[in-house]
């Protein structure tokens, strides 16, 4: 149940914020079918899970090199299914509990990857242009709501 709600929690935090990224969200905030084939091929939760963040890592770091280029990059589209990413990586936990896995390697690996991403992402918005700000902003809200839910799962887990 924790994970469903970290999942939940971080997909609608996304769409809450900015109208146009929430049509985006709506409209196409999915993988790409190569991402999806990459993550659902691993053969085990913990794999799964280091999958979608890995994917995840991707699209931040895309954003980041796109700014750095061009600081008038579009970085909604290069964010498109980094909700789903972190999701994907939640439900990738609640795989391997449902397993009897020992998932808090993977949680702090989640852990670890979405700080990364805030710090990230808080830096890129210092530096970068008023439309832009409202998508980054927004992200930080849900992998902050992430984080969240993660100390939460830790907690219950550590019980």
């Amino acid at each position: 149940m924790w994970v469903f709600s970290a999942c939940c929690v971080s997909g609608l935090a996304i769409t809450a914020v900015s109208r146009s990224w929430a049509e985006i969200a709506e409209e196409d905030n999915r993988l790409t079918i190569a991402e999806e084939d990459y993550a659902y091929n691993a053969k085990n939760p913990c794999q799964r899970v280091k999958a979608f963040l890995k994917i995840a890592d991707i699209k931040v770091e895309s954003v980041r090199k796109a700014l750095r280029k061009d600081t008038s990059s579009d970085v909604s589209l290069l964010l498109r299914g980094y909700s789903t990413a972190l999701e994907g990586a939640w439900m990738g936990v609640s795989w391997g509990r449902a397993k009897g896995t020992d998932m808090t390697e993977s949680i702090h690996a989640i852990e670890k990857a979405t700080q990364r991403h805030l710090t990230t992402l808080q830096k890129l918005e210092a530096h970068s242009r008023l439309s832009q700000q409202e998508t980054l902003a927004q992200i930080q809200s849900a992998v902050m709501k992430s984080q969240k839910s993660e100390q939460e799962l830790l907690a219950a887990v550590k019980k």
